[in-house]
């Protein structure tokens, strides 16, 4: 796959996604490749061969295993994303509480 590099302002605005939490300016934050991830197993906690480098996308099946964790194995499991470093540099276009959590916001 070719490399490429483009701000996640670009991305955000031609997928008209609404900006809810960046620690920066999107346009200081760059992709640096198409490819994606899906973390399902690095938050049932197998981390070999986690691709940090990638957009971190979760979906119906990731948000559903957290759902069904309790509230510290969730954090934990999200921590363990997050310490990661993936390429996003923590902003999330669209976040959504789990049910039943008192403040972990995971991304949609």
């Amino acid at each position: 796959m070719s490399q490429f590099s483009v701000p996640l302002s670009s991305i955000a605005n031609s997928l008209n996604l609404e900006i809810v939490s960046a620690p920066t300016d999107l346009e200081d934050i760059y992709i640096e490749t198409a490819e994606v991830n899906r973390p399902g197993l690095l938050l049932a906690g197998y981390s070999e061969f986690f691709q940090s480098n990638r957009v971190q996308i979760l979906g119906k099946a990731e948000m559903g295993f957290l759902s069904l964790m309790a509230e510290d194995e969730r954090r934990k499991s999200l921590h363990a994303l997050f310490k990661a470093k993936p390429p996003h540099g923590g902003a999330y276009p669209q976040c959504r509480t789990l049910p039943g959590d008192t403040g972990v916001c995971a991304p949609v």
